[in-house]
């Protein structure tokens, strides 16, 4: 069988006579075979905004924490690899966050709940993909194919922090490109959707850079993806909105620590295009809600590059003291 056999064309006809069957979005924009990221700075809340699309998938709730997260209305098993901090600390946060569900979005979840699964390694790193012997090979790792094969039930899988998961260097543009397009391979095969937590550059912090490259290292690993999400801090436009424009009080400090942006860096069109502004609650639980000026929580963007755009289910988050317990 020749190389090109292993393939089926598709020709115009064809794709002209099937019935197609609508996209399998799982995450946002992701369907079943897709890679993601979630980009940001260190402290600023990119953990706590996996965890909140790892409950969003498994319960089948677009509206949990004010709407961070569109997901199909249907249950989904997710695996959350988390190799960061201990596994008191992951267990305490789990449980902010389902109680904050329960309260303020009436999730009614189970003491046997085994829907969201995390894997605290408490440090040790899971090496998937690694240099070859000869100069630009890269090889799949024992460890990588047992994973690959370990994770193939859950819908939904998250590697926090990304970086943990490989021995590459992260500015080599041929690794990450071929860590990427293993992942997809992994994804397709297993029907899944992957979302990696992945650390934003310098510049792209100080900037406040909303474009999928915020991310640190090569380009080739977020032009691999189908979806990347950048959190970031409030720029001086949205700053402005809030009265807190070159505000250097305590008080004008404190309220613009309280809030988070979360940009599609991807998105080309429609809805995808936005801003969904989250606000610090209680025990550090980020929420969306809507800044001032922007009651129904939803705007569109006067030009592609303002930060207009917000998005709240319940058109303003419950009123509730900011905790200072960020979960990076």
């Amino acid at each position: 069988m020749s190389f090109f056999d292993r393939f089926q064309p598709l020709t115009i006809g064809r794709a002209i006579r099937t019935a197609w069957p609508a996209p399998e979005l799982i995450l946002g924009p992701l369907q079943a075979g897709d890679v993601g990221l979630i980009s940001g700075a260190d402290g600023i809340g990119k953990s706590y905004v996996a965890a909140c699309a790892a409950l969003a998938v498994a319960h089948g709730r677009s509206d949990l924490f004010g709407g961070m997260w569109d997901v199909p209305n249907a249950t989904a098993q997710v695996v959350y690899f988390a190799v960061e901090d201990r596994e008191t600390d992951h267990g305490r946060r789990l449980q902010w966050l389902a109680q904050h569900a329960r309260r303020f979005d009436g999730l009614h979840t189970e003491e046997e709940d085994d829907s969201v699964t995390l894997l605290p390694t408490q440090g040790v790193r899971v090496q998937l993909i690694e240099r070859g012997e000869k100069p630009g090979q890269y090889v799949v790792t024992a460890t990588g194919e047992e994973w690959a094969a370990m994770v193939k039930d859950y819908r939904l899988v998250i590697i926090d922090p990304l970086r943990a998961f490989h021995g590459l260097d992260e500015s080599d543009g041929p690794g990450m490109d071929f860590l990427v397009r293993w992942l997809v391979s992994i994804a397709m095969k297993n029907q899944q959707a992957i979302l990696g937590v992945h650390h934003a550059s310098q510049s792209a912090i100080l900037d406040r850079r909303d474009d999928h490259h915020a991310g640190r290292g090569a380009t080739d690993l977020p032009a691999g993806c189908r979806g990347v999400w950048v959190v970031r801090g409030l720029n001086e436009t949205e700053l402005k909105r809030l009265g807190l424009g070159g505000g250097q009080g305590e008080d004008a400090q404190q309220e613009r620590r309280l809030w988070r942006a979360l940009v599609n860096g991807k998105a080309s069109h429609g809805d995808e295009a936005g801003v969904r502004y989250l606000k610090k609650q209680e025990k550090g639980v980020l929420r969306v809600d809507a800044l001032p000026g922007s009651s129904t929580g939803r705007q569109t963007p006067q030009t592609p590059d303002k930060n207009s755009y917000t998005r709240s289910k319940n058109g303003q988050s419950a009123a509730l003291a900011g905790g200072d317990n960020d979960w990076e």
